[in-house]
């Protein structure tokens, strides 16, 4: 991602005003740490992805959703931000990025993209408005590294959910503790892949 200077202050502004992104980060890992002794779990796939199985939260977020190739991805996240900035919505989570993929099949050219940030307020102006983000049952791992090689937790999340008869239920998420906003560094990404599902045995009920 590019972002512009403005669009960067934008950002910095709203991260001092509540958090940052790293406050983020550590409150997940350490959800992910408590899940070890609570009813979420944590599995090792390989290669050395930590999964971690659990309920997530419902929560109110402000969004923009189009169908546009990839690229188009971040200039949507800026324009959200431009929208807290001129609007009294306060951000309460990091920025992220659903995928609602059809029939398993994504095309980065022709892509179904909704980009989102946590909210405490709603909002609907124009081609922005809130939802609330369902919650449920997620499996989720921690990447760090390049965007190019994002494919890897990925392959391990469905492997994972095969390999434990779990069928995805809904389109996955993406979320952005760190990305080049905060680093010029590719392999300093942070990004937090969330994928809900459903046991089969709940399915075939």
């Amino acid at each position: 991602m590019e972002y512009t200077k403005q669009t960067l202050q934008l950002k910095i502004d709203h991260l001092q005003q509540s958090t940052t992104e790293h406050h983020y980060l550590i409150r997940e890992l350490e959800n992910q740490l408590r899940a070890t002794s609570g009813e979420d779990t944590i599995f090792q796939s390989k290669p050395n992805f930590d999964i971690v199985i659990g309920h997530r939260s419902e929560f109110l977020a402000l969004c923009q959703r189009k169908r546009t190739n990839e690229a188009a991805m971040d200039q949507m996240i800026l324009e959200l931000y431009e929208v807290l900035e001129t609007s009294n919505l306060v951000m309460t989570g990091t920025h992220m990025t659903i995928f609602h993929v059809t029939n398993y099949v994504y095309d980065p050219e022709n892509a179904d993209i909704e980009v989102c940030i946590p909210v405490n307020a709603e909002y609907n102006k124009g081609a922005f408005y809130t939802r609330i983000i369902e919650g449920g049952l997620y499996m989720s791992t921690i990447y760090i590294g390049s965007y190019d090689d994002i494919n890897h937790p990925y392959q391990a999340l469905i492997a994972w959910s095969k390999q434990n008869n779990y069928s995805i239920i809904g389109p996955s998420v993406e979320r952005y503790y760190r990305d080049c906003g905060e680093t010029n560094n590719q392999s300093e990404y942070v990004t937090e892949i969330c994928i809900p599902i459903a046991s089969h045995t709940i399915i075939g009920q």
